[in-house]
């Protein structure tokens, strides 16, 4: 009975990518804290929060957690404070929250990657994911979109395919790092068609996106966010999405799956947590009130050209003692496929 209620508990739905999104609702779970008072959590926030990002500026979980961190501003009526530490496959920005004090003024905006993948993939991680981090909200999926240099002649993912086989080893994909979910989602692909790509990582999707455009690299799968400026600028060319089904944000484009890799399908989520001990009941002191309790949805943030789609609403995602159940079954895959988890773990070292 434990085992059954432990798979569907509310915490491990959260690191599996099913939370919910808004700025009310991160401040519903930030509010109170089993290590303040009532009077403390009545009072809060007095001085600015530290908003940590496991990438660099320029990426598309940064501009993602610029603009959540906004709304969370203009809501509190205080400083938000962007502090992006990168490296470490999202473990350095992640390790430093898990030894803060659980008061409400230190959150961390990471992704799928950060909380279920690297625990999967990585014998050290210097936290748990249970037991270090108190769930708050997955912010949006994000859809993948694969992205060739103009000058590849590939204009389909079958094509492309077919140049990687003929060409073994000789072509090359940028990420944003070692153990990112866009070096997973590439090797997994690559696994899948049968193709040898050579991995080039770097510091951030950005970075990499520069490389693409440089013609240093010839391929990526980058998120929708940053992929598509680039596709429509003509600095790239897309060929697919990554999503097990078309995406409402780009219904013209194919999946990878339909366009030459039958089952493909991938994507990424981005979520905020907090120390461990910080959330607790929502206080109806503070005003706020979800948009899950009043019966409403989130819009899928279009803005400042955000195609990622809205996050699924849970409640007090902190609450289950369950927490004893490894965390990476959504990414378990990882670890049966030997190739792809050694890749990781030597191009990281």
């Amino acid at each position: 009975m434990r085992d059954e209620e432990s798979r569907h508990s509310p915490v491990r739905s959260f690191f599996h990518g099913q939370g919910f999104f808004s700025a009310a609702a991160i401040i519903a779970a930030v509010v109170s804290s089993a290590a303040v008072t009532a009077q403390a959590a009545q009072d809060w926030p007095v001085r600015p929060i530290r908003f940590l990002v496991t990438s660099p500026p320029g990426g598309a979980n940064d501009t993602q957690a610029r603009v959540l961190g906004v709304k969370l501003a203009e809501q509190l009526g205080q400083t938000v404070v962007i502090d992006n530490r990168a490296g470490g496959s999202g473990m350095i920005a992640a390790e430093i929250v898990a030894r803060s004090a659980p008061d409400g003024y230190t959150l961390l905006f990471g992704t799928n990657s950060t909380f279920s993948v690297n625990p999967s993939l990585f014998p050290k991680v210097p936290y748990d994911t249970l037991r270090d981090f108190a769930p708050v909200a997955v912010t949006v999926m994000t859809p993948h979109v694969l992205l060739v240099h103009p000058s590849l002649p590939a204009t389909t993912v079958k094509e492309l395919i077919a140049l990687a086989r003929a060409q073994p080893g000789r072509l090359n994909y940028a990420s944003s790092g070692n153990g990112s979910a866009f070096h997973l989602g590439m090797e997994l692909l690559k696994t899948a068609a049968g193709v040898n790509i050579v991995h080039v990582p770097f510091k951030g999707s950005a970075l990499s996106g520069a490389a693409l455009i440089g013609g240093e690299v010839q391929m990526m799968l980058v998120g929708m966010p940053t992929g598509m400026p680039l596709a429509k600028s003509g600095k790239a060319r897309v060929l697919g999405v990554a999503n097990p089904a078309r995406s409402a944000l780009a219904p013209e484009l194919p999946t990878i799956a339909e366009a030459g890799v039958p089952g493909f399908g991938y994507q990424s989520w981005f979520g905020v947590v907090a120390p461990a001990g910080t959330p607790g009941h929502y206080p109806a002191a503070r005003g706020f009130r979800p948009p899950a309790a009043a019966g409403r949805r989130p819009r899928a943030p279009r803005r400042a050209g955000l195609r990622s789609h809205p996050g699924h609403t849970t409640a007090d995602g902190a609450a289950d003692p369950h927490r004893n159940e490894e965390v990476g079954e959504g990414h378990s895959g990882f670890r049966r496929h030997a190739g792809i988890r050694n890749s990781v773990i030597r191009d990281r070292g």
